[in-house]
């Protein structure tokens, strides 16, 4: 497995890890109140990463995420689009695949 970090380039995460007092990380860190800024992206995609069955940096790992991140991202720019949504769903759309062929 990669570094947990790894994916920081890709995502651009830049929020430092927290963690609930029995040191497990948690994948959502409120701040200011329930808005996306306030996700610890790099707990949550250290989390995903850990559960993640098939290669991380294959054909529906951390470089597609990113891309789609950023299509969305641009699309909800345009259309209005909530980019909470937009952003989590980059994030967990192909998170629980077992392979890289067949999506069931």
């Amino acid at each position: 497995m990669d570094h947990p970090g790894s994916c920081l380039p890709y995502i651009g995460c830049g929020f430092s890890m927290n963690t609930i007092p029995t040191g497990v990380p948690t994948a959502m860190t409120i701040r200011h109140g329930p808005a996306m800024r306030d996700i610890d992206r790099k707990a949550l995609l250290t989390y995903l990463q850990g559960q993640f069955e098939i290669d991380w940096k294959g054909c529906h790992g951390i470089a597609h995420w990113a891309r789609v991140r950023a299509n969305g991202l641009m699309l909800a720019k345009q259309t209005g689009a909530n980019r909470h949504v937009v952003e989590l769903f980059a994030f967990f759309h192909d998170s629980r695949r077992t392979s890289e062929g067949v999506d069931l």
